[in-house]
Order: C-alpha cells, then sequence, then structure tokens
C-alpha cells in the first residue's frame, strides 16, 4: 500500500483516498485509534508518514488486532491524549503523576465512525 504526497490531492481526493486506506489497513487487522482531532488531511499524512512506512511486529492470530494510538506525536507527550480522549479519573491521576493541572479538556474537531475490531 502506498499513497501520494498529501500536497499533490485535493480534499476530496484526500478524504476519498484516506478511507480507501483506512479499510485496507483494517482488512490488515490495523486498527486507528484517537483519530477525531486530526483532520482528513493531517490524518492522511500521518498514515503515510508513520503507519505505512512502520514495521509492525504482530502475531498472526485471526483475533488479533494491532492498535495505532494516533493522539500519540512523542512519547513523552501526552497532551492531545489528555485534550481530547483522558476520561476524568485519568486526567485527575496524570495531574496527581506530573504535579500540574491536565490541559483543557477539548471536544475533538472531526468525529470519525472507525472500523474496530469485533468484541
Amino acid at each position: 500500500m502506498s499513497l501520494q504526497p498529501a500536497c499533490t490531492l485535493d480534499d476530496e481526493q484526500i478524504h476519498l483516498r484516506l478511507w480507501e486506506t483506512i479499510d485496507g489497513l483494517f482488512e490488515k487487522r490495523i486498527i486507528l485509534d484517537f483519530t477525531d482531532h486530526l483532520s482528513d488531511r493531517e490524518l492522511y499524512v500521518l498514515i503515510r508518514r508513520d503507519i505505512l512506512p512502520s514495521a509492525v511486529k504482530r502475531v498472526d492470530l485471526p483475533d488479533n488486532y494491532f492498535h495505532w494510538d494516533c493522539s500519540a506525536t512523542d512519547a513523552e507527550d501526552a497532551t492531545v491524549w489528555l485534550t481530547y480522549y483522558a476520561t476524568e479519573q485519568e486526567r485527575e491521576q496524570w495531574s496527581l503523576e506530573e504535579g500540574r493541572d491536565p490541559p483543557a479538556r477539548q471536544v475533538p474537531t472531526y468525529p470519525r465512525a472507525l472500523p474496530t475490531a469485533p468484541v
């Protein structure tokens, strides 16, 4: 699977190619988590730059899915996760551990109904 550079596509092309790619990743049992803060273009770029070239090690069993955390821009920075996805309990725990207040909570701008692993 390969993607054109985002700068060569208009917004409609990005949207269509993004959903084709999301479906293709799901067929390979790769699930994207925490994407609702990213625009279609930003998510497309993240997939092209970080996910597709990544060597993912998985146990090849029919019920196994690999979850890619799209909120993790940096292993040490939990800002995106705390802002958009962390529960109140998780935010309080983080605050106790870090000794500072978490960033203000925001509602993600781009809600998506992405494929999920069967339960």
